[in-house]
C-alpha cells in the first residue's frame, strides 16, 4: 500500500511539475489565457487551437 502512495504523490507532482514547464512556455511565446480556470475544459480547447510560428513548438 505504501508504495502505492508514493507512486501516486510522484505523479502527482510529475503532472504539476509538467503543468508549470508548459505555462511557462506559453507565457514566454506570448501565449496568455484569458479565463477563469486553468486546465478545465475551456482551456484545454484554447490551447488545442493555438498557432506557432515553427511547427516544432506546436503540441
Amino acid at each position: 500500500m505504501r508504495d502505492l502512495i508514493r507512486a501516486r504523490e510522484a505523479a502527482v507532482k510529475d503532472r504539476t511539475r509538467k503543468r508549470q514547464e508548459l505555462r511557462s512556455f506559453l507565457l514566454r511565446h506570448g501565449k496568455i489565457y484569458s479565463g477563469l480556470k486553468a486546465w478545465g475544459t475551456k482551456y484545454l480547447k484554447w490551447q488545442h487551437g493555438l498557432s506557432f510560428s515553427y511547427p516544432c513548438w506546436a503540441f
